[in-house]
């Protein structure tokens, strides 16, 4: 684990959120970005930051294995989830040179902790994955880009929950958790956000959260330091079906974001990017249209 003196100064943004929407959106219409792919290897490379190797013999299991699922999120000259990319481009722009914090939060294969490395050459990435097998090729993963730090990367095997309990049996199936499976096969250890950061001395300046619901247990856990790092949260939304295991809605889990003073955007179409639209939305704005899979971005930033 690095070292850190990062409790006392977390990166603020200065600007609107109006301003925020536009630059989103203006990134998302102009996203520059090549693709390809050899025997050895597949190599993304934003226009903006270094290239990011993907090993095709990294391995896993979820999604087909790291060297399928970063092949298919990139057929036909596409990227995966383009909203997501626009987001950190536009923020790049802002905060390149800040040696931030970024909480890589359900990395699967740590796609999104290398996009943050390579747009942000001073940062210190986190990735949390609690599958074993997926962390397993996160490592391989890293390990292949080492030229964006040594480690690019810090891999954590934990499940983030709403509390704390190390060697906890549970299930872990592909991308989803579930720890109230009595018996469940894979030993995990849970934690709290608030712990972590307590432990490490590491507040985030950003975060991706994309755990198939389960920010529904993350979130109450982590309300501690994020009243105190106030750090940019990007977070996908979930459908209903999704979020029926926890009794939840969208507009319910992120309520405590906004009573801690927090500016959402929203793009219902984070995964084609087409529209090219980021929408500022109030928690009374927040409808059936929104409990669907999406994507948030919460920024404290003026109206």
């Amino acid at each position: 684990m690095p070292s850190s003196t990062r409790m006392e100064r977390p990166v603020k943004l200065d600007c609107t959120i109006s301003q925020l929407a536009n630059e989103f959106s203006r990134e998302l219409e102009a996203l520059n970005y090549t693709f390809n792919t050899n025997r050895h290897r597949s190599r993304l490379q934003l226009k903006d930051g270094k290239r990011i190797m993907f090993p095709n013999d990294a391995g896993g299991r979820g999604q087909e294995g790291a060297k399928k699922w970063v092949r298919a999120k990139h057929r036909n000259g596409k990227i995966h989830e383009p909203a997501l990319v626009a987001s950190f481009v536009a923020l790049s722009r802002r905060l390149r040179d800040e040696p931030i914090v970024f909480f890589d939060v359900g990395a699967l294969y740590g796609y999104f902790s290398l996009v943050v490395k390579s747009l942000f050459p001073q940062s210190t990435a986190f990735a949390f994955e609690v599958n074993p097998n997926s962390y397993e090729a996160l490592r391989k993963v890293v390990a292949a880009n080492k030229h964006l730090g040594s480690p690019a990367v810090h891999c954590c095997n934990v499940g983030l929950s709403d509390h704390t309990r190390l060697s906890h049996p549970s299930s872990v199936r592909g991308l989803v958790l579930d720890e109230d499976t009595a018996g469940g096969e894979t030993v995990v250890d849970l934690m709290r956000l608030d712990d972590f950061s307590r432990v490490t001395s590491f507040l985030p300046d950003l975060m991706k959260v994309d755990v198939e619901g389960y920010q529904a247990r993350i979130l109450p856990g982590a309300m501690d330091m994020i009243a105190a790092a106030k750090p940019t949260i990007l977070m996908e939304f979930d459908a209903p079906q999704v979020l029926e295991r926890f009794g939840l809605t969208n507009a319910d889990i992120v309520r405590p974001l906004f009573d801690l003073g927090y500016s959402m955007l929203w793009t219902s179409d984070h995964r084609d990017g087409s529209l090219n639209k980021f929408e500022h939305l109030r928690l009374a704005d927040l409808t059936t249209e929104h409990e669907t899979n999406s994507l948030a971005v919460f920024v404290q930033a003026a109206d």
